[in-house]
């Protein structure tokens, strides 16, 4: 159940100023204390290195000892740093314990979002860091704070220059670029392409590209087909095949496969425009696409997030930097190259359908929905071409990126020895209103009967929870801010406070997969893939603008197929995250993001 959130006058009830001037007091003590006995090494190692040097005959022993002298020297350095910028802090936070990466080493080694949730579970909604070189940074799950950070105060938390950097080199200047008025005025002229009344009248373009994902996955069944990159080796390949037991099965990456349904969805509904992506024919985007999604997103470590800062730093400031002979970025920049290509034609086509019809243009696309609205001679509300241009390539990463990303966790789930029970009532659940409408002379759901099925959506419902496609949020403050807290966090002597001040400058991380698992809202089992939970006796289901394409895609596919992991006993699945969070196989990292399933007929 989830807890009452406390009123103004309970929080500062909660902290009277002496206490919290207490803690600081007491803290102070200790870290002089600590800083003492460090400052004390700083004569002892001097004083070792002098004896060895001026008192005897140089060895192998001595010269060792000259050596690692130094690097003592550079630890203390960077230790007192920690301590004065880290220490100093009079809150509870987890231990800075790696020198240069500070808390992050084990926050990016492990699992996307354990890190993060245990941390949440101990230390509250907002835990006190120590990120690179032992700077202050913030990690939030608490509501009151995340609804100051990305609502009332959005303005003054924004996305951090290296961030910026990325999305503007290889999206444009969309809305997820641009901030303050500019993104005002954008997110104003978008507004109403995405309208209730718009995004429910795509629904049958949903319904088609379910279908035409299902035949093309039944041909690759029924030809027993094996991705090239469904296995790590030809052996392994060969030793699957060898012991196949089913007549008609397949082993797809299915993360590619819904991949490309998402980009045919996203054509269609966004800008009027069929991509072909099962086409036998060389496609660019969609390969582009792939490309993109094998580079992006793998678990990182601290040696390879400074290194990526620092090509960043290098592309930000250095005119001709994207040239640099470095797979990575040449892979990113190739694909950021043929995006911006195909969006400009298709912009210019559609712009010159619209200015043919005028302003009786009938398409109810996004994209003909934003060129019709700059027809308007108050430069107020239009945008310029190159902004409509970032907002196509925004939406075909975006819109493609999340939904293609949360279908696959979805398959994952269900995929699982616990998730062939969810399959089998799904699809009971689907065969159902089949027969109903059936029954009424129809041949297809409509969207008011898939969004009314409640069992489909709470599976999707549930893997919007437990799978987030964008897991994290970063943030960085523009001014000094104070942030309120629904449940007070703790100082170090037990006292506790119910506001957090962020100064100037300080990197926020909001982490919606460890909010996602707060056990206070969700129970004991919030670590669980568990549909039943959204079952409401009398609770209406989400609209089918909201879930209409998940839905509609999931209830086709489960109609036909029966999905399990490739491996027998279970294949280890971990998330990486680059703003989009994407499965890989652990054991074959090397291979980059994929999910490779067995794919049966019912």
């Amino acid at each position: 159940m989830a807890t009452q959130m406390p009123t103004r006058t309970d929080r500062v009830e909660d902290c009277p100023t002496p206490k919290r001037n207490a803690s600081r007091m007491s803290f102070m003590a200790a870290s002089k204390q600590l800083y003492r006995r460090r400052a004390s090494a700083f004569i002892v190692l001097p004083v070792l290195l002098w004896h060895f040097c001026l008192h005897r005959d140089w060895t192998f022993h001595d010269a060792s000892w000259a050596i690692i002298f130094p690097f003592c020297c550079i630890w203390l350095s960077f230790d007192f740093v920690i301590w004065k910028c880290i220490l100093l802090s009079p809150f509870e936070g987890p231990e800075q314990n790696e020198l240069v990466a500070g808390s992050w080493g084990r926050f990016h080694r492990e699992d996307l979002g354990v890190v993060a949730t245990e941390w949440m579970r101990k230390f509250g909604g907002v835990v006190h860091f120590a990120g690179f070189f032992g700077k202050e940074e913030l990690l939030v799950t608490d509501p009151l704070a995340i609804q100051r950070i990305l609502v009332t105060n959005c303005y003054n938390y924004v996305k951090p220059s290296e961030m910026r950097g990325r999305i503007g080199r290889f999206l444009g200047k969309g809305v997820l670029f641009v901030e303050g008025d500019l993104h005002k005025k954008q997110r104003r002229l978008m507004n109403p392409s995405w309208s209730a009344a718009n995004v429910k009248a795509s629904f049958p373009t949903f319904l088609t590209s379910a279908y035409a994902l299902r035949d093309h996955l039944r041909e690759l069944v029924e030809t027993n087909t094996i991705d090239p990159n469904a296995f790590a080796s030809e052996d392994k390949q060969h030793e699957y095949a060898s012991a196949r037991e089913n007549e008609n099965e397949a082993v797809l990456d299915v993360l590619k496969k819904m991949g490309l349904a998402s980009l045919e969805v996203i054509g269609k509904c966004g800008f009027g425009y069929d991509f072909n992506v099962y086409s036998k024919d060389d496609n660019a985007l969609a390969d582009a696409f792939t490309t993109l999604i094998v580079f992006a997103g793998n678990k990182t470590t601290p040696a390879k997030i400074l290194a990526a800062k620092f090509i960043q730093w290098i592309l930000n400031v250095v005119p001709g930097a994207g040239s640099l002979p470095i797979k990575q970025v040449q892979a990113v920049r190739g694909c950021a190259e043929v995006m911006e290509r195909e969006c400009g034609q298709i912009y210019e086509a559609q712009k010159s359908e619209v200015l043919q019809a005028g302003a009786e243009v009938e398409g109810k696309d996004f994209l003909s929905g934003l060129i019709k609205a700059n027809l308007s001679e108050d430069p107020t509300r239009k945008m310029s071409d190159a902004e409509v241009k970032g907002q196509l390539s925004t939406m075909l990463v975006a819109g493609e990126d999340t939904s293609a990303n949360l279908l696959t966790w979805i398959l994952f789930h269900l995929a699982k020895d616990h998730g062939h029970e969810i399959q089998k009532r799904l699809r009971e659940e689907i065969v159902e209103a089949r027969k109903k409408a059936e029954a009424e002379g129809r041949g297809e759901l409509n969207d008011d009967e898939i969004a009314a099925l409640p069992f489909l959506d709470a599976v999707v419902k549930e893997a919007l929870r437990l799978e987030p496609p964008v897991a994290k949020i970063h943030r960085q403050a523009l001014r000094r801010d104070t942030l309120p807290l629904s449940t007070p966090i703790r100082y170090i002597d037990g006292t506790t406070t119910s506001e957090v001040t962020v100064k100037k400058g300080t990197k926020v991380y909001i982490s919606v997969k460890a909010f996602n698992c707060n056990q206070e809202i969700f129970g004991e089992d919030a670590d669980e893939f568990r549909p039943e939970r959204w079952s409401r006796t009398g609770e209406q289901a989400v609209g089918a603008g909201v879930a209409g394409a998940y839905s509609s895609i999931l209830a086709v596919l489960m109609e036909t197929f029966e999905f399990s992991e490739r491996d027998v006993g279970g294949t280890p699945i971990e998330r990486g995250s680059a703003i989009v969070m994407r499965p890989f196989v652990a054991t074959e990292e090397e291979l980059g993001n994929r999910l490779p399933l067995r794919v049966t007929f019912v």
